[in-house]
């Protein structure tokens, strides 16, 4: 018999007990997919143009399902934070970069975040975040930020074009840069697909 049937009929003769046992055999269930997921790689349809991402995405960044964020919005996999929550950086300029850390300073490009997601949750009005040129997989809501007589958060690309700096939703994040409540944020030289919502949700 089928192991995780078993735990289940035999919680039906134990009272008080048969909600743990649910939960449990569903943990079982939910790991034992996770786990069949990390050994199989995936298989895309060609006509969606989903990146065939390496097995190890498949363990660490499968899509979500939605949930609320702090009670403002119920998006899929985007981040909610608030102006210089992770700390600032010093100076005007915040600098990302596909091949940079998140742990860095963000203050010059060879210090570069790796995140948009971490730049914003660090920006302060009146800095510009440099996105340098590739793609960047960010869903990020920032909230109560900026009041209408701050100065600009600036958001721009560093490419040649538009296409030269790309947010990708991957057919699943909500959408790439949200603003709740928050003024004089300026997007520029960038350019966004594949979120399932809409791309800047204001």
């Amino acid at each position: 018999m089928n192991r995780f049937l078993a735990a289940a009929i035999a919680a039906l003769s134990l009272p008080g007990c048969f909600e743990d046992v649910i939960d449990s055999v569903q943990n079982q269930v939910e790991n034992a997919v996770t786990g069949l997921a990390c050994q199989v790689a995936a298989s895309m349809p060609a006509d969606l143009g989903i990146r065939n991402d390496d097995d190890q995405w498949l363990c660490d960044q499968r899509p979500q399902a939605p949930k609320t964020l702090d009670g403002i919005v119920r998006a899929a996999g985007v981040t909610l934070c608030y102006t210089g929550e992770r700390g600032q950086v010093t100076g005007n300029d915040i600098y990302v970069s596909p091949t940079g850390n998140d742990d860095f300073s963000g203050a010059a490009p060879e210090q570069a975040l790796r995140t948009l997601t971490e730049a914003m949750c660090r920006v302060r009005p009146g800095q510009t975040i440099h996105l340098a040129p590739g793609t960047y997989n960010d869903a990020v809501l920032l909230g109560l930020s900026n009041k209408a007589d701050d100065a600009p958060v600036t958001i721009t690309g560093t490419g040649a074009r538009p296409d030269d700096v790309i947010l990708d939703g991957e057919y699943w994040r909500s959408f790439a840069i949200g603003l709740v409540e928050t003024h004089n944020v300026v997007i520029a030289n960038l350019t966004v697909q594949h979120y399932t919502d809409t791309g800047i949700y204001t």
